[in-house]
């Protein structure tokens, strides 16, 4: 009885963090796809002419502060949020990145702090173990938690005092570092399910945003050779990847997830992807797709990947644990 209790808090305490692991892990296109409604020109009064040109003047200072060096790493988020939001939307890159970094640490603490409160207890009661391989189990269940409030004490200082809507704000600043072209934005974004993408009943302009550019970003990764981008429009294409936002909005096309499965062939870093299921979707199609397809994979793991393989575990993936995460 008691190794099966032992056993049931491991499940919760595995439950517990590997939800928020997944819940938190969580192109260079250049540009905003999002279209808005056309404007219709009125006649302006010399006081809204001034105004503009404040607003302009304002602008070019933001545009100008964007090549200044960002705040110092750990700068309380709440002091330096408004500025790095100007810079970012003024097209400063290195901001959108800080913060969409800052943003998801905080975010992924809040919820640690959360899911902590509530198996603490559970796992304090649970872990008075009878025997020494009881003791090993109780030691790294306790571990693991204390691992888990060291990393929400780390971010304590990042943090403090942020309004609680920017907290769940890291998803529009992964798509505008994406859009700029940051590679690690567009994996994370392609990565991105409901689990992810924070409170997307209160934001449903989110999915909006992500059926119209997240496709493209996609593909314009794979031409400027990034391989998680590929595994993305292969399992969208495939129909293997039904619960991500990508395979929602993809079409299931076994061309083209014979076309990106047989280009992981030729990279030969993908573990996930066994050749049998390189040729169960070769059995689908014709000879003449299947030889147009092999053409394209070659042409394009030469010239968008120059023939370099993807690192050991690389593929492993899309979007790394906010926890490693360079400050």
């Amino acid at each position: 009885m008691r190794r099966h209790r032992i056993f049931a808090v491991i499940c919760i305490l595995a439950l517990a963090l590997g939800a928020g692991y997944f819940l938190h892990r969580s192109a260079f296109a250049g540009r905003n796809t999002h279209t808005d409604p056309p404007v219709i020109a009125q006649p302006e009064s010399k006081t809204e002419s001034a105004t503009a040109a404040q607003k302009q003047s304002q602008h070019r200072n933001v545009a100008s502060a964007s090549f200044a060096p960002l705040p110092p790493p750990g700068t309380p988020l709440k002091d330096i949020y408004d500025e790095l939001a100007a810079r970012a939307r003024s097209g400063d890159r290195q901001a959108s990145v800080r913060l969409f970094h800052d943003t998801e640490k905080c975010r992924d603490a809040e919820n640690t702090r959360s899911r902590i409160s509530f198996t603490l207890p559970t796992i304090m009661r649970a872990t008075q173990p009878a025997d020494s391989e009881s003791n090993d189990i109780s030691n790294q269940m306790l571990d693991g938690m204390q691992a888990a409030i060291d990393w929400v004490k780390q971010t304590q200082v990042l943090c403090a005092g942020l309004d609680p809507d920017k907290f769940e704000s890291g998803v529009d600043w992964m798509r505008l570092a994406a859009e700029q072209g940051d590679r690690e934005a567009i994996d994370c974004y392609l990565d991105l399910d409901f689990l992810r993408a924070g409170n997307v009943m209160r934001h449903s302009q989110r999915l909006i945003e992500f059926r119209q550019t997240a496709p493209a970003l996609a593909e314009a990764a794979v031409r400027a050779g990034d391989w998680k981008a590929t595994v993305a429009l292969q399992l969208a294409y495939d129909g293997g990847w039904d619960t991500n936002w990508l395979g929602q909005i993809v079409v299931r096309d076994p061309v083209q997830a014979y076309r990106y499965a047989y280009l992981l062939t030729l990279g030969e870093g993908n573990d996930s992807l066994p050749g049998e299921r390189v040729q169960v979707l070769e059995s689908q199609l014709s000879p003449r797709d299947v030889t147009d397809a092999k053409r394209w994979a070659e042409e394009t793991f030469a010239n968008n990947f120059h023939g370099k393989r993807p690192y050991t575990g690389e593929l492993r993936a899309l979007c790394p644990n906010p926890k490693v995460w360079p400050d």
